[in-house]
């Protein structure tokens, strides 16, 4: 009698076997082993805070890290090869990143950061996404939940893995994972929105990140990509140009404490608020305070109608920006290359 209760429970719970056993096989999201490389480790969204962090643990031993750009995944477009040219000789740069970055996780980072080593250069690029965005991470569910590090956010492990495990039954996302392990050419025909074609590809040494052969293809053949993804680039023509104010008492703390930091370490930072294809400007009020906390000389605002924002294959979508752009941006607060002209009337 018991032996066939226990037989059908197990039976019964069999789906749970399935989805537990192929999640450790297959590992999806990098969390279960230890990678040096994660580049092509899967076709889904891995968490970059895992991967900045890991991969800084793993390496600021011997190369010494002290040079830092950190945010969202706004990152994409400033490449640490770039920056060297208006670093030290001597400053070994990073890129510590988070997707989705919350204001309290963008402070997360920046304290971590500066518990773990000396911070001497800091570039941190926002937008009003980022600016606005400040509820804990579960309010937007276990996968963005997911996207924070325990390790830099203070947060419980065992929940991480559990939000992992979430995500990984969430829109049948399992399914898609085990095709593209004993499938791959079943999975091309797959669609999720927590799935990727293109995976991102990570440098081993400064955690640079590229979107694929994405840059090829746009220089190959622009027309293609651009027509591809039109409707992300049309622009509401009776919308504002700038912003709602987004900037409350409880983004000013969290804002606040980062300036405070970066300042209490003697970093040599910079802030810059980034242009996107939409052209709006953001609010003035809003620019005003950033200035007013972390300094005027230190915040430069690329955002409304300008040369980069008039162009749409300055962008990869209308909020992330090419990587000639971040040179274009960093020569300009840096010096040594052409002010980005203001073309809003």
């Amino acid at each position: 009698m018991i032996t066939r209760f226990v037989l059908r429970t197990l039976l019964a719970l069999t789906p749970v076997w399935v989805i537990l056993g192929t999640y450790a096989i297959i590992d999806p999201f990098c969390v279960l082993y230890e990678y040096e490389d994660y580049t092509g480790k899967s076709n889904t969204h891995i968490s970059p805070a895992m991967i900045s962090t890991e991969t800084f643990l793993r390496n600021k031993e011997f190369l010494n890290y002290d040079s830092f750009i950190v945010g969202s995944s706004l990152v994409i477009g400033t490449k640490t090869e770039d920056w060297r040219k208006h670093l030290p000789p001597e400053s070994s740069p990073y890129v510590f990143w988070g997707n989705g970055l919350t204001l309290e996780g963008l402070t997360s980072f920046v304290k971590y950061l500066a518990s773990e080593t000396e911070i001497r250069n800091a570039l941190i690029p926002v937008n009003y996404e980022t600016l606005q965005r400040i509820e804990d991470y579960d309010a937007f569910g276990p996968y963005m939940y997911a996207q924070q590090y325990f390790k830099v956010e203070n947060g419980n492990r065992l929940v991480w893995h559990i939000s992992w495990i979430q995500h990984y039954v969430a829109e049948f996302a399992f399914l898609a994972l085990i095709l593209d392990y004993t499938a791959p050419d079943l999975f091309q025909a797959f669609t999720s929105p927590f799935l990727v074609k293109h995976p991102l590809h990570y440098s081993t040494v400064t955690n640079d990140y590229w979107r694929g052969d994405t840059d090829s293809i746009i220089s190959n053949n622009a027309d293609t990509y651009y027509t591809q993804y039109a409707e992300k680039f049309l622009i509401d023509a009776d919308s504002s140009e700038v912003y709602e104010r987004c900037i409350t008492k409880r983004h000013g703390k969290c804002l606040t404490e980062v300036a405070e930091t970066l300042k209490r370490e003697g970093v040599n930072y910079r802030l810059v608020i980034t242009p996107h294809y939409g052209k709006k400007r953001l609010h003035p009020s809003d620019i005003a305070f950033l200035r007013s906390v972390f300094g005027k000389d230190r915040v430069y605002d690329f955002s409304g109608k300008n040369d980069i924002s008039a162009d749409k294959r300055n962008f990869y979508d209308p909020l992330h920006f090419r990587p000639h752009v971040g040179a274009m941006i960093m020569d300009s607060i840096y010096g040594g290359g052409d002010e980005v002209v203001d073309t809003a009337q």
